[in-house]
């Protein structure tokens, strides 16, 4: 009997184990029960419950997540680059690149 929950809210009576692990990662169910919160696009896979919404819309757990992986693909990460635009090499090459083979 899974069934998705539809946005953020808290339960008022009834209990049941809920899959977050799309938010938490947690690969287990938690037991929510009367007075806790549970979490939009989560599933309820046993037991049911009634719950009153808390957060609906651009409010909900699951856009917040999406907004700031939306902000974070468009933005860049800091550049290696020295002022001058080239890539600095941290390695020390000889003049005799590359190396020259040992006689013995």
């Amino acid at each position: 009997m899974l069934s998705k929950i539809p946005v953020d809210g808290r339960i008022v009576a009834g209990e049941s184990a809920v899959d977050e692990s799309m938010i938490t990662g947690e690969s287990m169910p938690v037991t929510k029960c009367e007075g806790e919160e549970v979490i939009g696009a989560t599933m309820n896979t046993s037991g049911s419950f009634r719950f009153a919404a808390t957060k609906v819309g651009e409010d909900t757990a699951l856009q917040q997540i999406m907004r700031m992986v939306e902000e974070a693909q468009g933005s860049k990460a800091p550049s290696n680059a020295t002022p001058t635009g080239s890539a600095r090499c941290s390695c020390r090459r000889s003049s005799a690149w590359p190396p020259l083979r040992s006689r013995f």
